[in-house]
């Protein structure tokens, strides 16, 4: 069993017998979400969750799709999740894991403040989400990408996010402890983010060494938030932000670390009197 000629029913099965090096292709069909991976990969042997060439595979439902627990060198490619009651992917702890070419649809439906389409915690390091599609109705407390008290070292790029979503690209605690938000050592890069209800990116925290340029963020209340920045130095460059509907970019706070700000576009028709 596993095999092509005689594969297993359910991507739960294999979940729970995959080992490092093993990749699970999962052929055309709809799926149940809560699959909790059991094992870890290394870093020349990822444990790897793909389907199966070209096949359109759906996972429906569930509180999670996928939920990682302290599991290292995981990669999740090329799904469509829709309709998670919570965080679509819950990371908890563990380090490098790849999620890339997804589509996340209608992530959280029932969620509450911090989940969404990746929610990540626990000290969990070196997350890296590009290549994918989100969208939904979003809610307050409902985010594209979560980061809460993580290890940092996370890459987040080539993401489309659109929605109502609390912030495209978030996080927390901003005002107290330091390894709220991207953290450190994290770059955040070609996102394309629409219509949040407040930050189209949120990098608040300590923000050592954390980099953000090339997005583009329009129809959100702030473009870019940076406010605190407790230690830094951040990075924020090349960006386009239009049409905010507050500001362009929000500072300030109790920030006392270096924020580099330069040659990005902001622009708003909102009139001479809309702030910047």
């Amino acid at each position: 069993p596993g095999t092509q000629a005689a594969p297993f029913a359910t991507i739960k099965k294999a979940a729970n017998v995959v080992g490092a090096g093993d990749t699970v292709y999962v052929k055309a069909g709809t799926y149940s979400g809560d699959i909790s991976i059991s094992s870890s990969g290394t870093s020349s042997n990822y444990i790897t969750f793909a389907r199966f060439g070209s096949d359109s595979v759906t996972i429906n439902g569930g509180t999670n799709h996928f939920l990682i627990n302290n599991q290292r060198y995981i990669r999740i490619n090329g799904f469509r999740l829709t309709n998670s009651a919570k965080s679509s992917i819950f990371v908890s702890g563990g380090s490098d894991i790849i999620i890339e070419d997804n589509i996340f649809e209608n992530p959280a439906g029932s969620g509450s403040n911090g989940d969404g389409a990746l929610h990540v915690r626990g000290g969990a390091s070196s997350i890296t989400f590009q290549r994918n599609k989100v969208s939904g109705s979003g809610g307050t407390g409902i985010f594209g990408v979560y980061l809460r008290e993580t290890g940092g070292g996370h890459v987040i790029r080539d993401n489309t996010i659109e929605g109502a979503f609390e912030d495209g690209v978030g996080g927390s605690p901003n005002h107290s402890g330091l390894n709220g938000g991207p953290y450190h050592d994290t770059d955040i890069y070609n996102n394309r983010v629409t219509n949040c209800r407040d930050d189209g990116i949120e990098a608040e925290g300590s923000s050592v060494n954390v980099r953000i340029w090339g997005n583009f963020v329009k129809g959100c209340y702030v473009g870019i938030g940076l406010a605190p920045q407790y230690i830094g130095p951040s990075y924020v460059f090349g960006n386009v932000l239009l049409e905010s509907r507050s500001n362009g970019f929000k500072l300030g706070e109790v920030s006392r670390g270096r924020t580099y700000i330069y040659h990005n576009t902001v622009y708003s028709r909102a009139g001479p009197d809309a702030q910047g």
